[in-house]
Formats: structure tokens, sequence, C-alpha cells
């Protein structure tokens, strides 16, 4: 069916009016609402909140019992960042929480590390055993080695990884490419490249 553009120009215009009737609407009810006792404005926040500044008290007073930034939020309906955004404008700090700081202790002998565990272990040694399947794995390499780079001939100050930059990144691409894992295989590979080199001259 076809319309003309005087027709859409009045529909536009029948839409706007009653978007607008509906916002008043919409406004009248919540009025009337606001008058019966514990009604919360905002969908969302708990019974009991009435306004925004009681709000934000209560999400200082539960940052204070222990409650996360998370938990808050959750509770609230909101994000985690707008928490935190309301917590700064008062100037709470994570010093002012009274969440209890994780003291667990890792698990591996000989290892001091209190903190955030994964397993019984600190990052350091989770880390290792998700990789290697043993937190005390160190590879041979880094064990003891002269402050240059480990690549033979190269005679440059490692900068990371026991290489020096130019040996690490190039390492760091065969990594990311998929074509190498391990320190010991880019040695090999860079040893055998310059046997090649010296039997060619």
């Amino acid at each position: 069916m076809d319309v003309t553009v005087e027709e859409l120009k009045q529909r536009w215009s029948d839409l706007g009016t009653i978007i607008e009737n509906a916002k008043q609407e919409k406004r009248s009810i919540r009025k009337r609402l606001s008058e019966f006792p514990g009604y919360h404005i905002a969908p969302g926040r708990p019974r009991g909140a009435t306004t925004k500044v009681e709000r934000n008290n209560e999400f200082i007073t539960l940052y204070k019992d222990g409650k996360t930034c998370t938990e808050i939020g959750s509770m609230y309906g909101i994000s985690r960042q707008a928490v935190q955004q309301t917590l700064k404008r008062y100037g709470i700090t994570q010093a002012d929480s009274g969440r209890k700081p994780n003291e667990t202790k890792c698990s591996v002998n000989g290892c001091e590390n209190v903190g955030r565990v994964t397993k019984g272990m600190c990052p350091k040694h989770y880390s290792r055993f998700k990789k290697w399947g043993d937190p005390n794995h160190t590879s041979k390499e880094f064990q003891e080695h002269d402050p240059i780079c480990l690549v033979d001939g190269c005679n440059k100050d490692f900068k990371a990884g026991g290489l020096c930059y130019n040996h690490y990144m190039s390492f760091k691409g065969f990594k990311k490419r998929g074509k190498m894992i391990e320190l010991r295989e880019f040695l090999e590979y860079q040893k055998s490249k310059a046997s090649k080199k010296s039997y060619e001259h």
C-alpha cells in the first residue's frame, strides 16, 4: 500500500504526541507510588533505598562490611564499575574495605608467598604447574648463565628471557606463530642456522 509523505509526517507527529503523553502519565504514576511507605524509586535498588544519597550510603556501609564492588553491583542491578566510581567520589579506598585479606600461604615447599592462591599455589608456582606440570620447574638455561645473550655467537647483553632484544623478539615471533614454544628449541635452531651459514662460507 502506497503511503504519501504527508501521511508519514502525520503519523510521526501522532507518535510524538503519544510518547509525550505516556511520559507525563509515567511521571504522574511514579509520583503517586512514591507516597506509599517503603516504595523504592529506581529499579534494582533494594527495598528501603529511596534516594540516590541513601543508596550511595548503603554502598559505603556494605563495602566497609566486607562486600566487594561486584557483589554490591549485583545487589543493586548495576555494574561493578558504577559502584567503584561512586565509592571513589565519596573518598572510599580499598583500605576502607572490611574484607579480610587472603592470608593463605603457598603450599610449595620453601615458598613464603602469602595471598591469592589457586589449587594451593601462589601465581608464580601455579603458572609453572599449569605450563609444565611441575610447580618447581625451572628451565636449565635460566638457572645460571653469563649476562649475555644465550644464543651461541651473540655477545649482546640479554634484555629478557636470557636473550638480547633482537633474539628475544625473534623468539617471541616464533611462539606467536606456534612454530616453537620452548627456549631450548630456539637455541638449537639458531645454532643450526649459524652452522649452516659457516658451512656455506
